[in-house]
Parts: C-alpha cells; sequence; structure tokens
C-alpha cells in the first residue's frame, strides 16, 4: 500500500484511483475531473520528466489556479499515486496466457517497455505495497499464471517482487546508459592490470561490456535466469496428491 499521505489521504487517493469515491470537496469546478487532472499531469512528465510536474504548472496547463486542485486531490503524492497507476494502465485481453513462463515474460517486457516509454516512473517514490487497481491487475497477471505451479502462496509473492525488482534494477540502469549518467561502459583499461584484475581485464578485451547490445542481452538474461530459477523450485514441489500415495505406502508397509 501506498504511505504516500497518512490516514484519511491514502484512503481518498485509492478511492479515486478505484473509482469509488462518494465524497465531494466544496468548490470544484464544474467540468474538471480526476482523470483529466492525472492525464494532463501525465503529459507534463511524458514532455520533461517529473520535475516539470509541478502543481503549480498543472494548474496552469488545465487553466484553474494552483489551490483549485487540492480541492479534487488531497496533496501532490495523491496526484503521483494516480498518475503511476494510470501510466501502468490495465493488462490488456489479448494478454498471453499459455503457461506460466511466456506469462511472466510477458510481464517483464511490458514492464520494461513501460520504463523505456516513461522513464519518470522511475523516479515516483511510492513507498510500501501498490494498492491501485492498474498496478495490482499486472499482480494478479503473474500470481494467476503461477496458481497451478505447486508453489506456495509466499513462493509465488515472492518470484513476482523478484522479477519486479530486477526489471526496475535493469531499467535504471539501461535509463543510466541513455542519459550517460554512468560515464564510460567499461572499466578503465589503462589502469588495470591483468594481475590484479585478470576477470575484468579479459572482458575489456574481448569488447564484453560495450554497450552495443548489451542492455538487451543482459535484460533477457536476467529474466531467463528468474524462470530458469522458478522452473527448478518448481520441480522441486511435491503434489499434494503424491504425498499422499507416499503416506499411504509407508502406512501399508
Amino acid at each position: 500500500m501506498a504511505t504516500d499521505a497518512a490516514g484519511p489521504a491514502v484512503s481518498e487517493t485509492l478511492e479515486l484511483a478505484w473509482g469509488t469515491a462518494r465524497f465531494s470537496r466544496g468548490g470544484r469546478r464544474p467540468g474538471l475531473s480526476i482523470s483529466q487532472i492525472v492525464a494532463s499531469a501525465i503529459a507534463l512528465a511524458d514532455e520533461a520528466g517529473l520535475a516539470a510536474c509541478s502543481m503549480p504548472r498543472l494548474a496552469s496547463s488545465l487553466g484553474v489556479g494552483t489551490m483549485s486542485l487540492y480541492r479534487y486531490i488531497a496533496n501532490k503524492d495523491g496526484l503521483l499515486v494516480l498518475m503511476a497507476d494510470a501510466a501502468t494502465g490495465p493488462v490488456p485481453r489479448d494478454t498471453p496466457t499459455a503457461g506460466w513462463e511466456q506469462t511472466l515474460r510477458y510481464y517483464a517486457t511490458e514492464a520494461m517497455g513501460r520504463y523505456a516509454r516513461r522513464p519518470w516512473l522511475l523516479d515516483v517514490a511510492l513507498r510500501g505495497f501498490q494498492q491501485t487497481p492498474n498496478v495490482l491487475s499486472w499482480l494478479e497477471l503473474g500470481l494467476a499464471a503461477l496458481e497451478d505451479t505447486g508453489l506456495s502462496d509466499q513462493q509465488q509473492l515472492g518470484t513476482m517482487l523478484l522479477l519486479d525488482s530486477f526489471v526496475n534494477a535493469t531499467a535504471r540502469l539501461a535509463r543510466a546508459g541513455d542519459r550517460g549518467d554512468m560515464g564510460p561502459s567499461e572499466p578503465p583499461r589503462h589502469l588495470m592490470s591483468a594481475e590484479r584484475f585478470p576477470a575484468l581485464t579479459r572482458l575489456v578485451d574481448t569488447g564484453a561490456l560495450r554497450d552495443d547490445g548489451f542492455a538487451d542481452y543482459g535484460f533477457r538474461f536476467g529474466v531467463d535466469r528468474i524462470l530458469a530459477s522458478t522452473r527448478q523450485l518448481i520441480g522441486t514441489v511435491v503434489p499434494p496428491e503424491s504425498a499422499d500415495t507416499r503416506r499411504r505406502g509407508a502406512s501399508a508397509d
């Protein structure tokens, strides 16, 4: 749950996200909706990053005073929660569901694409477990795919958190590389000796650390490893019927 604000503000933000808000703040301007405010905020973030999405600038883009926005949304943190959920979007109807591996690979690929299209999502500092509908719909997709694998509830959730964390971290590295924040992608070979750094110098000499294609490879490699380890874990699960059969066999002996 996003703890971006305290007490009623969190509840109000979630009610807005789920479309169940039954309250009305006084003085709301007719014709200005929550979806319109969120869409305008996303447009500002898409154009110039999250820093450009200040409440005064958002109000100006909507043609209202800054304080008028607070008649619709409790605070800036609440706005960010709504932006993140809207930018995430719901799971498409044509999502592939042929098997848990295909579904989880699709989940990871779509998340990576979202971060590439809207890198400002990486700057939204949401704390805790998010409870907004679109974000939860993607988690539901992954958990539903894992439901019949024999994994425990905690193992299913742990798998999704591992996959999500990997995608988030990889997207951050990719963005830093795109912006040049990381500097050269290779260690300073001229300062390194093969005696002290034998493995690294070998990688530098073979060009393995160059930017060309490495980010895509790293993403695919990581997803493959997560799926492979999950597959191995599933292989260790004893189906309930097998356990019962073994117990009956042991009793008969």
